[in-house]
């Protein structure tokens, strides 16, 4: 009777979705603890400039059945689905890395209350560097009085910070606007004040 060497059961990453620029884990387990010997296990990635283990391989001792290992990932402009496998004796297992790109974490002005014909700066923060291509940012206002001088802008690759700004015209009575930002999904506001 043959007897199968023993591999890979499972693949488990930690987290599943991570934003592009941080570090995942990997653990890998075996199909039962190893009593004759180390078990090699060889990592890879289908998207390595994504997502790569920070290995090639790693060595499960024997009478042990799981080791874990590190992901590295870098910035993307997409959210990005990698492939992270671990094979040993010809037979191999993989898990999904969703790799995040990044979005906004929050929106300021400055300052927040000002008089008719002043302008105010916004300034928008990501909550990672901006991936390749930069990040482009949709800005809108729920009322003319304050106007973006732009509707988009991009945050450049690495960054992740940047200004923009907004003109604000003649008004009678104060009045209030909503500036909205919004990329990827993700929007969020800040209140503008503006006096006669």
């Amino acid at each position: 009777m043959t007897v199968r060497p023993i591999s890979v059961q499972s693949v488990t990453l930690v987290p599943g979705s991570i934003t592009g620029g941080n570090i995942a884990v990997g653990v890998v387990t075996l199909e039962e603890r190893s009593t004759i010997g180390d078990i090699t296990v060889v990592l890879s990635s289908s998207n390595s400039s994504v997502a790569n283990p920070q290995v090639i391989s790693i060595t499960i001792p024997t009478g042990t059945r799981w080791r874990s290992f590190t992901i590295g990932t870098n910035p993307v402009a997409v959210n990005t689905i990698v492939s992270i496998k671990a094979a040993a004796n010809g037979l191999a297992k993989s898990a999904k890395l969703t790799v995040k790109a990044p979005a906004i974490l929050s929106l300021t002005l400055t300052p927040s209350i000002v008089n008719s014909g002043d302008n105010v700066i916004g300034t928008v923060f990501l909550d990672s560097p901006a991936g390749p291509g930069g990040k482009t940012i949709k800005v809108s206002s729920n009322n003319t009085a304050a106007s973006p001088d732009s509707l988009t802008f991009v945050i450049p690759e690495g960054s992740t910070i940047a200004s923009f700004n907004i003109s604000t015209s003649t008004v009678v009575s104060t009045v209030h606007a909503t500036i909205t930002m919004s990329a990827s999904g993700v929007s969020k506001v800040a209140s503008l004040t503006i006096n006669p």
